[in-house]
């Protein structure tokens, strides 16, 4: 048996916890993947899909609390390289 993978994926997850009060919480998490062509660039693929996936998650934060302000954007963490 021959196995192959002829595509690479990239998948992402974005989450967010939101404090509804009185002690409750709600973790809200979107994701989802895509496959990388050969012409292209596999992180910017990946940050395009972020930045798609946290507007989305904003969208639906702002639903859950049922407001209609704009909310910030989950706070990304980015490690450095050296």
């Amino acid at each position: 048996m021959d196995i192959k993978n002829s595509e690479d994926k990239a998948w992402v997850t974005v989450s967010q916890i939101i404090n509804l009060g009185d002690y409750e919480n709600v973790k809200i998490e979107v994701g989802y993947s895509q496959t990388i062509k050969d012409e292209e660039n596999p992180i910017e693929k990946i940050k395009a899909m972020e930045d798609e996936l946290e507007d989305f998650l904003v969208r639906k934060v702002e639903e859950i609390k049922g407001v209609d302000t704009k909310i910030s954007k989950p706070k990304r963490k980015r490690r450095k390289r050296i």
